[in-house]
């Protein structure tokens, strides 16, 4: 999909993703000329420094998708909001939520079942659209009955209660996993979940 066509949806903020470095959220301050405008991206009080020539990754996150695509900086601004002159991409590849990335993050997460149930089991990985969990025993005889849960969990500092749905559970080096899918999740939510799973993930 081209630039203009998911610019023209009314999402002003675009991922600006370097190798090696987290993923960040800013926002584009114009477009004139074939270049994109991007205000001084931040993340947790730190400023991502670019160059000139540098390629970088940006994409849109929507609900039916995340777009994605290469480009460069052309420009390096001085006026206020804007920072960085990226050049327009071509073409944008869209990402279902199913193929996003997934990476592994150790945590707890409680899982509350339809009639009230609670229990607590480790995270094994996780990705935008939903997560893996070990099964203990107990859990797996709750599994047997119920298949929608609310989850409660923690990712750094950022916290999650979200509605699941069981989707599979298979063995794994002899150890029962589940995989659980995010049923009616904010598109906020799924924009962080989806720079954590970036920041964890072992292709960066």
């Amino acid at each position: 999909m081209q630039f203009g066509a998911l610019y023209a949806r009314g999402n002003k903020k675009i991922w600006l993703r370097v190798p090696g470095k987290d993923a960040v959220e800013t926002e584009i301050s114009a477009v004139e000329n074939g270049i994109i405008w991007l205000n001084l991206p931040r993340k947790d009080g730190q400023i991502l420094v670019l160059e000139k020539d540098e390629v970088v990754d940006i994409g849109f996150s929507y609900n039916d998708g995340f777009y994605s695509a290469e480009t460069r900086v052309v420009e390096i601004g001085t006026a206020h909001g804007r920072v960085y002159g990226l050049l327009i991409p071509q073409d944008f590849v869209r990402e279902q939520r199913r193929y996003y990335v997934r990476s592994k993050y150790s945590t707890k997460v409680l899982f509350t079942s339809q009639s009230k149930y609670k229990i607590t089991t480790e995270l094994y990985n996780f990705s935008a659209g939903g997560l893996r969990v070990y099964v203990t025993p107990e859990f797996d005889v709750i599994l047997q009955n119920e298949r929608f849960f609310w989850v409660d969990f923690a990712i750094e500092d950022k916290t999650f209660s979200l509605p699941v749905e069981l989707v599979w559970k298979e063995y794994m080096d002899n150890i029962l996993n589940a995989g659980f899918k995010f049923i009616q999740i904010r598109e906020r939510d799924q924009e962080i979940l989806m720079a954590l799973a970036i920041k964890y993930s072992k292709n960066l």
